[in-house]
């Protein structure tokens, strides 16, 4: 399956109740910051790490990765980007953290992460998923590069 196939965009249905989604969404991510930044090394979070990349058929993909811990933090060499997810898990999840994973090291505005980075999919029950950097390939690299 195409990558532009994996992902897709919804808008939320108006009856969602938005306050609470944000006030736990918010929680977690100061959360698993705060554990990072305990750590040394750069931590960003949500709107630091926004971005904007445009692919070579000129598409503009944008985003804003939750929190991004820099190759820089003590025993480490590569970074790592999370995604805190508080609703229902989806496979989109996974395609979403990869995209993050294969655009920022060419992102000048987040210059803690100049290699492919480890990829963390969080839910709000503790339970992680996570990306070896071995996975973005330069095949999955070019079809983001081509969407």
């Amino acid at each position: 399956m195409y990558l532009h196939q994996k992902i897709n965009y919804q808008t939320p249905r108006a009856s969602a109740d938005f306050s609470s989604w944000i006030e736990e969404h918010s929680r977690l991510v100061n959360k698993i910051s705060s554990e990072y930044q305990d750590e040394g090394g750069t931590v960003t979070v949500e709107d630091e790490n926004s971005f904007k990349f445009n692919s070579k058929t000129g598409i503009c993909l944008s985003g804003k990765c939750d929190v991004v811990v820099g190759q820089d933090r003590s025993g480490h060499e590569v970074g790592l980007v999370i995604d805190v997810k508080t609703g229902a898990r989806k496979p989109k999840d996974r395609t979403q953290v990869m995209l993050y994973m294969a655009l920022l090291p060419s992102i000048k505005d987040i210059p803690h992460i100049s290699r492919t980075p480890i990829g963390i999919v969080q839910y709000k029950d503790g339970t992680t998923h996570e990306i070896d950097p071995e996975e973005i390939t330069p095949e999955f690299k070019e079809q983001v590069g081509n969407l």
